[in-house]
């Protein structure tokens, strides 16, 4: 092969890698339709109006709900942090107000849920990032924990997988932003879920705010609710 087939070559594969969205070679993410989806650009924390369900989960699997107020327009930062295998795993801001910490120790969520509907809470060895060309940069995850919002109720929905042989994860800190603070769920409701969830359950509550997703085929493709 002559130098200039070889650059030839060489140039339209990394044309193609940078053209081609990542997603693409995603079996599942490919499945989705781009097309359809809403273009929602510019919003600031302000047009998320709600607050924070933030439960703090001991050793010994209680919960205390604490509701924190959001400011508007607050700047969202996230640092490098190790989860307990010891591998670093960066934490990225996910569309317009979405971001996710894993704790050193323990895996922590924190999140805007509104705009991630395929995001999966695991640990640094197989996270990928997808570009995405409206909003930027969602996260989606491989294994063990699912976590998806229903835009009907504004629920979150947080389902074990037990895939990997890795299920002893556990979450020092689930906070939980309710778009509509209208449709608060009782704090002993978030408790139980909470509970729940973290003792191996599925939340299965038979309410609004939490419903069970048996597997990952049966999440939807990524899509933003229409403004």
């Amino acid at each position: 092969m002559s130098s200039l087939t070889l650059l030839t070559a060489t140039v339209v594969v990394l044309g193609l890698w940078c053209w081609v969205p990542i997603d693409a070679f995603n079996p599942r993410m490919a499945s989705c339709n781009r097309t359809t989806m809403p273009v929602v650009t510019n919003l600031s924390l302000a047009d998320w109006a709600g607050r924070w369900y933030q439960s703090h989960i001991s050793t010994n699997g209680l919960t205390t709900v604490q509701y924190d107020a959001v400011a508007s327009d607050v700047q969202i930062t996230v640092p490098l942090a190790q989860d307990r295998r010891g591998q670093v795993d960066q934490d990225f801001i996910v569309g317009r107000n979405t971001f996710i910490n894993h704790a050193t120790g323990n895996c922590s969520y924190s999140g805007w849920l509104d705009e991630v509907i395929d995001g999966k809470m695991s640990g640094a060895y197989q996270t990928q990032i997808y570009p995405w060309p409206v909003y930027g940069y969602y996260i989606y995850w491989y294994d063990s924990y699912v976590l998806a919002t229903d835009y009907t109720s504004t629920s979150v929905i947080l389902t074990e997988k037990n895939v990997n042989g890795y299920t002893d994860i556990t979450f020092a800190d689930i906070r939980v932003f309710v778009r509509n603070a209208t449709l608060a769920p009782d704090a002993a409701v978030v408790d139980a879920a909470l509970n729940g969830f973290c003792q191996g359950a599925f939340l299965d509550l038979s309410s609004n705010f939490y419903e069970q997703i048996p597997t990952d085929s049966d999440l939807p493709c990524f899509a933003p609710p229409a403004k």
